[in-house]
């Protein structure tokens, strides 16, 4: 069961990972550089930064829970 898990958690990094690397290339910026700009309140409120906020939130929330996974021996 952990397995599985884990796997679909890497499937969705690999996802979110993407998306990020669209928006970075939209946007000429990297994704961590943007977020603290964005966060500062720096860039605005364009509708396009919520999402990419957003996708880069969840880009962490599951880089966590593999952190979480690694720790855990497999079965």
């Amino acid at each position: 069961m952990i397995e599985l898990e884990r796997d679909k958690a890497q499937r969705e990094l690999l996802e979110q990972q993407e998306i990020l690397r669209l928006f970075e290339e939209r946007h000429h910026m990297p994704s961590e550089l943007f977020y603290e700009r964005f966060q500062n309140g720096v860039l605005g409120d364009d509708a396009d930064f919520f999402e990419w906020s957003a996708t880069y939130d969840m880009c962490r929330s599951v880089q966590e829970r593999l952190a979480k996974f690694s720790a855990l021996p497999l079965q």
